[in-house]
């Protein structure tokens, strides 16, 4: 998703928590897309979509003026570690999720149907549970001196 020169109050979200494209941050180590998926959904935070005057439209995050304009799409395509982990091993006969490093640290997706964080964002919208796993992942693959699972 190319980010435009906008510098409307909307258009700074995507400037402050998704600065760069999840293909971008997957590139980079483990623990990088970790950092930026936590950026993305801190940013999904009440607080501060109410800042930067967005709001979440199911699953798109919206203009609050013009709910027509998306500004992202709170998808696996905008999440790094899916991008890095899931889309590409999905389409390689892997199990995607199995080789996430969220999986990694709980033996568990974050779209498990019952557990999982992103099943409970998509059903509440609140981030907290995908921030607190996000979080988790991330002191994990510290703790470990590992970032750069798989």
């Amino acid at each position: 998703m190319p980010h435009t020169e906008d510098t409307s109050i909307h258009h700074k979200w995507l400037q402050t928590f998704y600065p760069i494209s999840a293909n971008e941050a997957a590139a980079g180590s483990a623990l990088e897309a970790v950092r930026h998926s936590l950026q993305k959904w801190r940013g999904l935070s009440a607080d501060n979509m109410a800042k930067y005057h967005v709001q979440l439209r199911g699953g798109m995050l919206v203009v609050d003026a013009d709910a027509s304009e998306v500004l992202i799409a709170i998808a696996s395509d905008t999440c790094s570690l899916c991008v890095k982990y899931y889309n590409v091993h999905a389409r390689s006969g892997k199990t995607g999720c199995e080789t996430c490093p969220i999986f990694f640290a709980h033996d568990r997706a974050c779209d498990d149907r019952d557990l999982g964080e992103w099943q409970a964002w998509s059903r509440t919208k609140d981030p907290l549970p995908m921030i607190e796993v996000l979080e988790a992942t991330e002191a994990y693959l510290m703790s470990q001196g590992n970032t750069s699972v798989v």
